[in-house]
């Protein structure tokens, strides 16, 4: 036992993090194509060889062979954005199943497991082995294995005499999910009001900072570089950012571990805390993705969303592919109304790409050419076939962004959310007004609303928005989130300094919009002009002359604390709000950095991360910042929040204080 003991550790001391080691890039690589190509790897069975094995009488399993997958809720979460059923297909996955529920044996396939290490999922995994469900087990942690754990694995195994049967124990350090090329979320809820309530103790503060910490860990394996890290002073993110630290610190000290390439590009690492920009998890976005979050409930790449089938309303769903959506990786980030042009713009090329194999094969519908028993026997009908998957794929993506449209017109017109963005821009008391005493006002916008004007306001009047939020709860004495209101109110004091620092002139200009945008008061009657030809394609009529009227205001965006942060951090401009650490400095040297790296230094690559959550706002408006100064900018957070979810957590430290 003592041997197969030290044999496991051994497997994954030497292949914790990402699977091989990272290639050497200019600048900081997609998270998701690294993870993409971690989990790929994981599901080949063909890495490392003998070194890999837990003993010599491991089986042999080639990359190509046929296996099952075995997931728990966490592995699932991460796997699921990355990869879709082809690509597991492809990886010869046969099947995929969930730890916990009943399986049958299947003694002639290898599995792959990839779940949590935690005592449940241990004593889980015991069991299937002992049981001898598969041929060989591969076994594989979101994040490390702690050696109590191992040690119970190695034991009960050995005690079972079954230890023969794994073929490898393998960290991979992906405990969180990637969304989109830069975009990833840890997965830790309620960080907000976690750090935030009156009673969290310090367990449960400790046990979150770890979480974090392990979570940004395993982010910075996958990309394979040990970052300088800057941090916030003074809340969570500073003592997240010492954790991380020295982690980070003592696996680079390591290079046996394989874990970081030490000639990588070193990125910059910015923790920051959403105590600092609280508006922002608030406001009214009319930015494609941040919209579909906000108002469609995205989560983890999934959208749920009613549509209209023959006269009924049926709630559907529908996945976004960040790797090969088209239309949500050029268009995600620009104005709505840019979108639904680009989608009409995509449905007629289909349409003409269509007719054109249509007219080459003789078939009358592209259904029909599917069954079509015709011999090929021309080259230009060869290749009028060889092109209907990729057309076939196209139209999915095209019907897809049709309904999500239409289901946000739909918001659009039943809240007013095109007046309640365009208020949100100007922010004067008497538009303000006009929109929370209007009773056909949903109470949750109104709400929204009223905290933005409270706190990005230049010297919001206190009376005028008491006044507001009493029309609120007149109207909804029972609305869950007003209490969120309360609690903000409650802290005005301390976030004073912050708003000021938010209210500078330079601050509060509003950033120049993507892609030429910034031209919308010209343009803007042409761009509206072909938005309401798709709004006729979807049926909906044309009911949306006000968004012709207001489309320059609409163009105009808030700007996010965090911008600010990380265009000083980018053009090298010091900022004395964020401390400074570097994990390959001996321990105890503070706010300096090695090889060479200057902190004060332009950075050609930043990982910024919000403690407490962050949303497709803030998202876009540093994806602008990297397209600007053509940098790399991956963002992350604790997790992704709308608006609702946010007033949630805000809701609840509120009511702590009654």
């Amino acid at each position: 036992m003592a041997s197969f003991l030290t044999q496991l550790a051994a497997n994954v001391a030497d292949v914790t993090g990402s699977p091989g080691t990272p290639a050497t890039l200019p600048t900081t690589p997609s998270l998701r194509t690294a993870t993409r190509t971690a989990l790929l790897k994981m599901l080949a069975l063909d890495d490392d060889g003998d070194a890999s094995s837990a003993s010599a009488a491991t089986p042999v399993v080639t990359a190509g062979q046929w296996k099952v997958l075995i997931l728990d809720s966490e592995g699932r979460d991460v796997l699921t954005p990355v990869l879709n059923l082809s690509d597991l297909r492809d990886a010869g996955v046969t099947v995929h199943m969930s730890l916990g529920a009943p399986r049958q044996p299947l003694r002639d396939v290898p599995a792959v497991y990839f779940v949590s290490p935690t005592a449940a999922n241990i004593a889980r995994i015991i069991d299937d082995i002992a049981a001898n469900l598969y041929e060989a087990f591969y076994l594989h942690f979101t994040s490390s294995l702690p050696r109590a754990l191992l040690e119970q694995l190695a034991q009960s195994l050995v005690q079972r005499d079954a230890a023969h049967r794994v073929a490898r124990v393998m960290d991979q350090y992906l405990p969180f999910r990637v969304l989109e090329d830069g975009l990833f979320s840890l997965a830790v809820p309620r960080a907000f009001a976690t750090v935030h309530a009156p009673g969290t103790s310090e367990s449960i503060m400790e046990l979150l900072v770890d979480q974090v910490a392990t979570g940004l860990f395993g982010v910075c394996t996958t990309l394979g570089s040990v970052p300088v890290l800057r941090y916030a002073r003074g809340n969570a993110a500073e003592l997240i950012a010492t954790r991380l630290e020295a982690k980070l610190r003592d696996a680079a000290m390591n290079p046996r571990n394989g874990l970081f390439d030490a000639d990588a590009p070193r990125p910059v690492l910015v923790l920051l805390d959403r105590h600092a920009d609280l508006a922002t998890m608030v406001a009214h976005s009319w930015l494609y993705s941040a919209l579909v979050h906000d108002v469609l409930d995205l989560k983890l790449n999934r959208i749920a969303c009613s549509v209209d089938e023959n006269g009924q309303k049926v709630q559907k769903t529908f996945d976004i592919d960040a790797g090969t959506d088209f239309i949500w990786r050029a268009h995600s980030g620009m104005p709505f109304p840019e979108v639904a042009e680009a989608v009409d713009v995509e449905l007629n090329k289909y349409k003409q790409e269509a007719q054109d194999i249509l007219s080459a094969t003789g078939a009358t519908s592209l259904e029909e050419m599917n069954s079509m028993d015709t011999p090929l026997n021309t080259k230009q009908l060869q290749s009028a076939l060889t092109q209907l998957p990729a057309l076939t794929a196209r139209k999915r993506v095209i019907d897809t962004h049709m309904q999500v449209a239409t289901a946000l017109l739909s918001a659009i017109q039943a809240r007013g959310l095109d007046v309640l963005f365009e208020t949100e821009q100007k922010l004067t008391r008497t538009a303000v007004t006009e929109i929370v005493k209007d009773p056909s006002r949903d109470p949750v916008d109104k709400l929204r609303l009223i905290l933005v004007y409270d706190l990005t306001a230049h010297d919001p009047a206190a009376a005028d928005v008491a006044d507001w939020l009493a029309h609120v709860r007149t109207q909804a004495p029972e609305l869950p989130y007003l209490a969120a209101a309360d609690w903000l109110r409650a802290q005005r004091a301390l976030l004073a300094a912050t708003v000021a620092t938010s209210n500078t002139p330079a601050a509060a200009a509003p950033m120049q919009p993507a892609r030429g945008a910034n031209a919308a008061g010209a343009q803007g009657g042409d761009l509206f002009g072909r938005f309401n030809r798709l709004a006729e394609t979807l049926q909906l009529g044309n009911a949306y002359e006000t968004l012709v009227g207001a489309a320059a205001s609409w163009l105009g965006r808030h700007v996010p604390a965090a911008v600010r942060h990380v265009e000083c951090v980018l053009d090298g401009v010091p900022d004395d709000r964020l401390g400074t650490l570097d994990p390959r400095l001996p321990r105890g040297a503070r706010g300096a950095v090695a090889n060479g790296v200057n902190a004060a230094a332009p950075a050609r690559s930043a990982v910024v991360v919000m403690v407490g959550g962050g949303n497709y706002l803030e998202y876009q408006q540093l994806q602008e910042v990297a397209r600007s100064k053509k940098r790399t900018v991956v963002y992350g957070a604790t997790e992704m929040l709308n608006a609702k979810e946010f007033l949630h957590q805000l809701a609840e430290l509120g009511a702590a204080r009654t």
